[in-house]
């Protein structure tokens, strides 16, 4: 071996435990790339996928009821390349094995082969689709099934209309409006107690009484087409049928919650790699100039042996080198295997077909190199302070620092102070650069700490605001169809019921600076 080399291994060796500090904070910043990039990049890539192969429409609108012809004149508004009317309509659920009744969102499918048929397919990703002329084959939401452990030939008895109907389950959908599964709104609901449920619209028009007319629609626009215009356009169409405004794909909920996750995991996968270059740069400086330090004899030596100025500053740049190996291999295996479990997490909740962890090398070759010269920056200054030192200088002790009056000394407060007080003040004004670096490092450590922790206070705040302050019953009751106030008295007598109070909730729409 050559005897840098051969230095370079045993130094390497005697101080393992500062290049393996140095390699983990390494590993911590591409881990965070690896995961977070490639979480967020896999889940763009399948989000957008599936919604070009399914065909998600770009304008949502609801109303009370309008007329399958009012459908036919939403696809002739300039702009508009298809319409999807459907019937959608909350039902009450009696679910085998649940001790409380659940609410199921029915949702009428188009006849196969229809104008809308292709606008927001509803994918089968297990079992079967719905068989032609069945009035009892329903397809049911992935997440429903696992937490009600429920199987494909099982059967609900929905109540709709005061009418009980029984479905049977034949396989398990997912559509691209409802990756985000919720009951209405506002905070997550339990997974038990709500199910989408995907069935002909044959039953759905006949149990809801809805023959010939619809009341939620989705249209897809051409290209260039102008969102905004087409949106007037509906809800003037819409008015007369209560409609309660449209709106763009970027407004509905389960687009709108996807792309809030997106941008969580985009401001992550910035900000935390951050932390970690700084670090990493700060400790491969301070521990190269303290080897430097310590190594001043040996260099001078190298070079009374003929050794160049860039042979030695080459040497301890690949001290640090080393570190920035151990920091890229340790980091891309932890890295694969928690952005695996990100991804399944994600593919857990969206349900997003074909959703599986890919490695974002693009982003992960940008962290590398912005790793790699960050560190190498960092041992830069120690690197080419041993490549300047001179043979004779080296085999002399170091000049001591020269001292002079302070700041503290000339304010006349040096000897008001104990000596242990003066020492540190002292060091921290003789070295200010150190300090301030220092510092810093254990402000961005707080910083992440405190960031990370406070997720968990402001969900317990929010936790308190809402049940404490906001809900303060102890049962709540929704009825899907309205009842009159003297049900009021029915709840009052009911054991160990103490106040009733009732509510109505009503959608309305807001109207603001010529914002609606």
């Amino acid at each position: 071996m050559r005897a840098l080399t051969l230095k370079l291994a045993r130094d390497a060796w005697r101080t393992r435990a500062q290049v393996a500090s140095i390699g983990l904070v390494l590993a911590g910043g591409v881990l965070c790339v690896m995961a977070i990039r490639g979480a967020a990049s896999s889940l763009t890539r399948a989000r957008d996928d599936y919604y070009r192969q399914a065909h998600f429409a770009d304008v949502f609108a609801s109303l009370t009821r309008a007329p399958d012809e009012v459908a036919r004149r939403l696809a002739a508004v300039p702009g508009v390349a298809g319409v999807a009317a459907r019937v959608v309509k909350d039902v009450r659920l009696d679910v085998p094995g649940l001790d409380r009744p659940a609410t199921g969102r029915l949702i009428s499918l188009p006849a196969p082969g229809t104008d809308d048929d292709h606008i927001d397919q509803v994918s089968v990703l297990r079992g079967r689709g719905i068989a032609a002329g069945s009035d009892e084959e329903v397809l049911v939401n992935g997440r429903f099934m696992e937490a009600n452990h429920l199987s494909l030939g099982d059967t609900l008895t929905a109540v709709i209309n005061e009418r009980r109907a029984r479905l049977r389950i034949v396989g398990v959908g997912a559509a691209p409006d409802y990756l985000y599964e919720e009951a209405g709104g506002g905070m997550a609901v339990d997974e038990r107690s709500f199910a989408i449920l995907w069935a002909p619209a044959a039953l759905v028009t006949y149990a809801t009484g809805m023959r010939g007319a619809f009341n939620d629609v989705a249209l897809e626009l051409r290209a260039g087409a102008r969102t905004a215009e087409v949106i007037g356009a509906v809800d003037s169409l819409l008015a007369r049928y209560g409609g309660r405004g449209a709106i763009a794909r970027k407004d509905q909920l389960s687009h709108r919650v996807v792309q809030n996750e997106l941008q969580q995991l985009g401001v992550m996968g910035m900000a935390f790699p951050a932390f970690f270059v700084g670090v990493a740069a700060f400790l491969a400086g301070m521990v190269l100039t303290r080897l430097v330090a310590t190594e001043r004899e040996q260099i001078a030596v190298l070079k009374a042996f003929g050794y160049s100025n860039g042979a030695v500053a080459r040497h301890y740049l690949a001290y640090a080198a080393i570190a920035v190996a151990l920091g890229i291999v340790v980091g891309i295996a932890l890295g694969t295997w928690l952005g695996r479990r990100f991804t399944s997490l994600y593919a857990d909740i969206l349900r997003i077909p074909g959703l599986h962890f890919r490695i974002d090398w693009g982003a992960m070759v940008i962290a590398m190199a912005v790793l790699s010269l960050a560190t190498l920056a960092g041992a830069a200054r120690a690197a080419f302070r041993a490549a300047r030192l001179a043979p004779a200088a080296g085999m002399q002790p170091p000049a001591p620092a020269r001292y002079g009056a302070l700041l503290l000394d000339r304010l006349g407060f040096g000897d008001a102070l104990p000596a242990a007080a003066r020492m540190v003040l002292r060091g921290l004004e003789r070295h200010p650069a150190r300090a301030v670096l220092g510092a810093t490092g254990v402000a961005a450590a707080l910083g992440l700490m405190s960031g990370s922790l406070s997720l968990y206070d402001a969900s317990r705040r929010m936790i308190d605001i809402q049940f404490r302050i906001g809900h303060r019953e102890a049962l709540a009751v929704h009825f899907i169809n309205a009842v009159p106030a003297t049900a009021r008295a029915s709840f009052a007598a009911l054991p160990g019921v103490t106040h009733v109070e009732l509510t109505r909730m009503v959608p309305v729409r807001l109207h603001h600076a010529g914002h609606a």
